[in-house]
């Protein structure tokens, strides 16, 4: 008996429909979806501005379920989500004396800006100093054009003696054309941070005081990364915006 209009034979599957062998999604005339084809089916099926095929609600939340395995790479990779790591990149170990050298260096060669996160920095006490030598590059690049920007915790005991070496190194600093900004009184800026120029980005554990950059066991990162360096950047600002600073 001939098969009216409206019948299936066996096998004869929906096109549509998920293959048993795994073959995929097909469309009209067998053609493979793309996994952008896939994405917008479920969102016009969502949304209710596209019929759907007469598909159960199992079958379609399964199908979704593929479509969303299938775009997941992707939407993992997208650079404008604001949590997407950054690229790998060129990692350079510095522990102990070897930061200073690397910082001196980098803030020597800078042709647009600085940024500075410091917890302590004590300097003013010897020109000779490893503290003091690197607020005097720091004051010769911004003598040059340098944008230089430090920004330093703000002890919450104004007499103990952090507070008055940051002061002190402040006042040395903005002397010599440096712009410095306070954290926020509410919280303490533990970080130890330079970044120069967009793109070079030295963080870890030193404090830039004659112990820290001399004298004890510390150990830092310095990352050639444009993509970190602007994260870092982005943090100093917000950081100094709550400290109740105008940034330029």
């Amino acid at each position: 008996m001939p098969a009216s209009p409206g019948s299936r034979r066996p096998g004869n599957r929906d096109r549509r429909s998920p293959s048993r062998k795994g073959q995929g999604w097909r469309g009209r005339g067998g053609r493979r979806l793309r996994g952008s084809e896939v994405s917008l089916f479920c969102l016009w099926i969502k949304a209710g501005t596209f019929k759907s095929p007469p598909l159960s609600l199992t079958s379609r939340i399964f199908f979704c379920l593929r479509a969303f395995l299938l775009l997941a790479p992707f939407l993992w990779s997208y650079p404008c989500v604001a949590s997407t790591p950054c690229p790998p990149a060129l990692v350079q170990v510095l522990e102990d004396d070897r930061l200073l050298p690397s910082i001196l260096s980098s803030v020597e060669k800078a042709q647009k800006e600085i940024w500075v996160g410091a917890y302590h920095f004590r300097a003013g006490i010897h020109p000779r100093s490893a503290p003091d030598r690197l607020a005097q590059e720091l004051i010769k690049a911004a003598k040059r054009g340098v944008q230089v920007h430090v920004l330093m915790e703000r002890p919450e005991d104004p007499l103990s003696e952090q507070a008055k070496d940051n002061k002190k190194t402040a006042s040395l600093l903005q002397r010599g054309g440096v712009k410095v900004y306070w954290d926020s009184a509410q919280r303490r800026s533990h970080m130890k941070v330079v970044v120069v120029d967009g793109r070079f980005a030295v963080v870890g554990s030193h404090n830039l005081t004659k112990g820290g950059l001399k004298d004890n066991h510390e150990l830092s990162l310095s990352v050639d990364s444009p993509c970190l360096a602007e994260k870092v950047i982005s943090y100093l600002k917000r950081l100094a915006k709550e400290g109740g600073n105008k940034l330029p």
